[in-house]
């Protein structure tokens, strides 16, 4: 179970006879440098951490910590300040714990979005760990979704109309485009246009870029390069689609993207070059 305030914690207690439970409490971690912050909804202050650990154990059960430094994280400083903010709540709280999660946020690479190698962050957390008294013989738990599966979806869209710089295709925002809006043009998506199977190679152009909905905010919020001779029929591939495309999808207006082919190998296609 996880917590952040000592009401959540009282329903837990009273929903369970036993007591040889854990109970992560969620610490706020505040880290400028994520693209998207975490903590405004979730976690305790420094305070309220204390107070519920120490209630966590007088319950009985196992209290244990967490946090989350937000989502695509491309330093490892954000992690190595989160476990020294642990390690002075278990100062002052004296309760020690068996187990932290240190959340998610580990990044993939997308365009003008460089990210430190993951085994950087890696290696950051551990000697961190090993270097806080309090912390260097917990077991750590991770949550690398993005990490993971960004790099295992592109997806295919069509062009269904060019109105001079303005392209409309069959995805969009209300699809499985939300990220480049919910990190403000931020995050981009790598991509490439076909001509049936043909690869167009003529020199970019910017387009802004609407989907198929009825919504006009139903656009990406930054331009997107594409080839100048790109027409209604071509395809684009957008790469780097695996994280939060297909789990943020809605049926809005009736657009739904569901076809998939499965296609075996190792690369992202087509790669997120910065």
């Amino acid at each position: 179970f996880v917590v952040d305030h000592r009401d959540e914690l009282r329903r837990v207690a009273a929903e369970l006879p036993q007591r040889d439970v854990t109970v992560f409490v969620r610490m706020a971690s505040h880290n400028p440098d994520a693209t998207y912050n975490l903590s405004e909804k979730f976690g305790a202050s420094h305070d309220d951490t204390v107070a519920l650990l120490r209630e966590v154990a007088n319950l009985g059960m196992e209290p244990a910590l967490a946090f989350n430094t937000g989502s695509l994280v491309r330093r490892p400083d954000a992690f190595v300040n989160a476990l020294r903010q642990c390690q002075q709540v278990l100062e002052v709280a004296q309760v020690p714990v068996r187990q932290v999660d240190v959340g998610g946020g580990f990044p993939s690479d997308y365009p003008g979005m460089k990210s430190e190698p993951w085994q950087a962050f890696f290696n950051a957390i551990s000697a961190t760990r090993q270097a806080l008294p309090l912390l260097h013989n917990v077991e750590l738990h991770a949550e690398p979704g993005r990490a993971l599966i960004a790099n295992g979806m592109s997806l295919l869209t069509q062009v269904l109309h060019r109105a001079g710089d303005r392209l409309f295709i069959n995805d969009g925002i209300w699809g499985s485009m939300v990220e480049p809006m919910l990190s403000k043009g931020e995050l981009r998506y790598p991509s490439r246009v076909y001509r049936n199977t043909t690869l167009l190679e003529s020199d970019d152009r910017s387009f802004e870029v609407f989907g198929p909905t009825c919504d006009s905010m139903d656009r990406l919020p930054a331009p997107l390069p594409l080839p100048g001779d790109i027409a209604a029929g071509d395809w684009i591939e957008f790469g780097t689609m695996g994280a939060y495309s297909l789990s943020n999808r809605t049926h809005f207006n009736g657009f739904f993207p569901d076809n998939f082919v499965e296609i075996a190998g190792a690369d992202s296609a087509p790669p997120a070059v910065s």
